[in-house]
């Protein structure tokens, strides 16, 4: 059975906590770590509306907003890999994801030489 998520919870929060409770059976450390992971869900939905697009705020430095969002991002993915949940998939964070596409772009024309060798049966 699905718990119900804490009232605290925005959309967000709730939609991430409701999709991970019913794909999975969380013990009490797991459960706890979606509890934390659905706030900063709900913390980074509320950054992401202040800094809508187009939108200048008086007196707030965009740049420290930014960092935290960042840092809230990165907080995430790494919580949610820590559970090392079965039948999921892994949650890079944006630096991990830069680096695999840097290594694609950088090994593709190797793995196509590659692979037309071995279909020419030389490799």
């Amino acid at each position: 059975m699905t718990p119900k998520p804490p009232a605290d919870l925005k959309a967000p929060g709730k939609a991430l906590f409701k999709r991970y409770h019913q794909a999975f059976e969380l013990d009490e450390r797991e459960a706890d770590v979606i509890l934390r992971v659905a706030r900063l869900a709900d913390l980074e939905a509320a950054i992401l509306q202040e800094l809508g697009p187009g939108q200048e705020l008086a007196g707030v430095d965009l740049r420290a907003t930014r960092a935290q969002l960042i840092s809230s991002t990165n907080l995430l993915c790494r919580l949610l890999s820590s559970l090392n949940l079965d039948g999921a998939d892994e949650v890079k964070t944006p630096k991990q994801q830069r680096a695999g596409n840097a290594a694609a772009a950088r090994w593709a024309a190797h793995n196509e030489i590659a692979k037309k060798r071995r279909e020419l049966g030389r490799g």
